[in-house]
């Protein structure tokens, strides 16, 4: 029997799990798995829609409440999705994509603006700026109230600038907006995840208690080999011999 990406095409590549180990390319394709052991009911967040898109915001600005930046003294610019709404709309008429409602996305971003004043001292300025969006998203019909919205966000701050008091960027956004819903999937398993356990982290004190149960410190006081004051160990013999 021919595998099933026939006989003429390339096969696929093992894919290599963590602490697996590489199945051998003369393996390749490798046995069935055995059957299942349990057949069970599952209940997860089931992705019936998705899409992304990119932004860019220019000109938005932070103006600390005290103080004043340093020119060129932009430590860093970091921002956060503090909250998130959204709302479905009426049907929309795309062809070739039925079902597809307006579904109103509105987020605030926190961003924090780490500076140097001008007297030298590392200041903090805060602000929230809130964004909202129209996207084209499946929504089951007579479902509405079982469906949700999920939403990610990832941000980079572009042309940082001080003019004045005020902290300037531009603010580019990877938008990533879906609709879901809890669904119950029945699945074959092979039983329940057993996790190993945790790698220990080394510390300074198990450094030292490995090295110094493999080879401990010695604790007799060294000695010469010959007496004080003597050149060879034969004169110290017979020395000992005549007393």
């Amino acid at each position: 029997m021919l595998p099933f990406w026939g006989k003429n095409e390339k096969s696929p590549q093992p894919l290599i799990a963590g602490g697996q180990q590489e199945v051998d390319s003369a393996q390749w394709p490798p046995p069935p798995p055995p059957p299942p052991r349990h057949r069970v009911c599952l209940e997860v967040v089931k992705v019936y829609d998705s899409c992304f898109q990119c932004e860019c915001v220019e000109d938005l600005s932070v103006t600390p409440a005290t103080g004043r930046p340093d020119p060129s003294s932009i430590q860093s610019i970091v921002g956060k999705v503090v909250s998130f709404d959204c709302q479905f709309g009426e049907s929309l008429n795309i062809p070739g994509l039925p079902g597809r409602r307006r579904v109103t996305f509105t987020w605030t971003v926190r961003v924090v603006v780490t500076y140097t004043a001008v007297n030298g001292s590392t200041q903090k300025a805060v602000d929230t700026f809130t964004f909202a969006k129209d996207v084209p998203l499946f929504v089951a019909p007579g479902f509405e109230d079982l469906m949700f919205c999920k939403f990610f966000a990832r941000f980079e701050f572009l042309r940082q600038r001080i003019v004045g008091r005020s902290i300037f960027f531009d603010l580019g956004q990877t938008l990533l907006f879906k609709t879901a819903a809890d669904v119950q999937l029945e699945v074959d398993t092979y039983g329940e995840c057993v996790p190993p356990l945790c790698e220990a982290i080394p510390t300074a004190c198990e450094d030292f208690q490995m090295r110094c149960e493999s080879s401990p410190p010695s604790f007799n006081p060294p000695q010469p080999d010959i007496l004080p004051g003597k050149a060879d160990g034969d004169k110290v013999i017979k020395l000992a011999e005549e007393e």
